[in-house]
């Protein structure tokens, strides 16, 4: 499996990936990783529903998503907490405002946010978050990461357009994977 960005959602794909069995190969164009995700507040919205989860998922996307879309990422979600703790991740998760609960269908689903926990006793940032993340990453057989490897393009089977790959970029040339 090729996972392009090591970000949150990579390492997130990438460690998934690599539980299922699969030989993963993480390509980063900077030269350090993290992404959005380490420059961000480290915060995650919890859901107490799948149901209402779903429906809010379907209002904010303004017609991107249709019903089964928003009900399965819903549903993926909703084990967000335990992903986690499976996986040692020592954070709080509290109640807290919810600016979207008048705004949209279904937003009072996301009623607490989880925050990860730090040794000096904060609640932690996206940096926080990156670390316990690229921390799995490298505890977890079978990832490789490339660093300051964009990626160009995908390679695509022009009948049945199904992706059969990605070109990238590596001091100057390109190869395939």
């Amino acid at each position: 499996v090729v996972v392009v960005g090591y970000g949150g959602a990579g390492a997130a794909a990438a460690i998934t990936a690599s539980e299922s069995g699969a030989q993963v190969l993480i390509l980063e164009k900077a030269p350090e990783p993290g992404g959005n995700t380490a420059a961000s507040a480290g915060a995650m919205r919890l859901p107490n529903s799948a149901e209402k989860l779903a429906v809010f998922l379907e209002s904010t996307s303004f017609g991107a998503i249709d019903k089964e879309m928003a009900a399965l990422f819903a549903q993926t979600w909703m084990g967000l907490e335990d992903w986690f703790t499976s996986h040692g991740a020592q954070f709080t998760a509290v109640k807290t405002s919810n600016r979207w609960v008048n705004a949209f269908p279904g937003a009072d689903a996301l009623d607490r946010m989880m925050n990860m926990n730090r040794s000096d006793q904060w609640t932690g940032v996206g940096k926080d978050l990156f670390a316990f993340l690229a921390g799995v990453v490298d505890k977890r057989k079978g990832i490789e990461v490339m660093l300051q490897t964009p990626a160009q393009r995908l390679i695509q089977n022009p009948a049945s357009k199904g992706i059969l790959g990605v070109t990238a970029l590596k001091n100057g040339r390109s190869f395939n994977v």
